[in-house]
């Protein structure tokens, strides 16, 4: 199971849920994880980042969805 960097900029405009799926779209894209490779839960990653669950969720269901 991989744990990806991942850094959520609240700050920012961009919806959290979005920073989180386009950060595990580069994880893809640059190689770091393949298609099919586990990665954190939905209750690790949101704990990790400090971030609801159905914001997790809904970044994993935009990840799917692409």
């Amino acid at each position: 199971m991989s744990v990806l960097p991942v850094r959520i900029d609240r700050a920012s405009p961009v919806p959290l849920y979005h920073q989180l799926a386009e950060q595990l779209t580069a994880a893809v894209t640059d190689g770091t994880l393949s298609p099919g490779d586990a990665f954190e839960n939905e209750v690790a990653l949101a704990a990790r980042l400090g971030l609801s669950r159905p914001t997790v969720r809904r970044a994993i269901a935009e990840l799917v969805g692409r």
